[in-house]
């Protein structure tokens, strides 16, 4: 019975792997806000992508936030990049084992709050969006 547990368990792991939305990004400003994000696998940034205030979205399959080495938003007219010192917190806030790699498990939030401020958490902030498997903001 444990060979069959193990078995199971080894069939199982790398399928959820393959379904995992891992990073999301949540809108907490007051005004629509339009992101991209650089992955390091990439040589080019990601397409910009609209976000309305009070909404989150998760950002793509298997883009873990380890793995982002840039992030804008346009607010407006203002333009923020996020430095390499908060690409390093978010890093380090957002580190995953190598197990949570094999599981959907581990999301990451990227919280923008408005004027180039990002709080970054492993957990949905408390009170705010919550986001489906699909990726859509669920109120």
């Amino acid at each position: 019975m444990a060979n069959l547990r193990i078995l199971w368990l080894a069939a199982c792991l790398p399928v959820s792997a393959c379904d995992a939305w891992p990073t999301v990004v949540d809108n907490r400003s007051e005004t629509t806000i339009h992101y991209q994000y650089h992955h390091k696998d990439y040589q080019d940034w990601s397409a910009i992508r609209d976000l309305a205030a009070g909404k989150a979205t998760r950002l793509a399959r298997a883009h873990y936030a380890e793995d982002i080495i840039g992030v804008r938003v346009r607010e407006g007219a203002q333009i923020y990049e996020l430095p390499p010192s908060e690409i390093d917190r978010l890093h380090k806030i957002c580190s995953r084992s190598w197990l949570d790699h094999l599981t959907t498990g581990g999301d990451c939030w990227l919280t923008y709050r408005g004027e180039g401020q990002f709080d970054f958490s492993t957990n949905a902030p408390p009170g705010e969006v919550e986001v489906d498997a699909l990726g859509n903001a669920v109120n």
